[in-house]
């Protein structure tokens, strides 16, 4: 949505101020579709899924879940900087 980015791009938000934006602007945001989002498994394809495995350290190929493996990056990434 241009809206959303032009609203990134001029505040930088936070987290907070991003998901009140979206609770503000969004559309189709009824709990309905937002279950039915939220139970629909989303695979990674097989190359990124190989290469996300590989930045946390994995070898499991049966790991391809998108957001798990969005998870575990953002997780290593903490981990990263908290050791650092």
């Amino acid at each position: 949505a241009p809206g959303l980015v032009a609203f990134v791009a001029a505040t930088q938000p936070t987290y907070d101020a991003f998901e009140g934006w979206v609770r503000t602007h969004g559309r189709l945001l009824d709990p309905e579709r937002i279950a039915t989002h939220n139970a629909t498994r989303y695979d990674a394809r097989p190359e990124k899924a190989a290469l996300e495995r590989a930045e946390v350290g994995l070898e499991d190929s049966n790991l391809v879940w998108s957001y798990v493996l969005n998870d575990l990056g953002d997780w290593k990434a903490l981990h990263d900087q908290i050791t650092a």
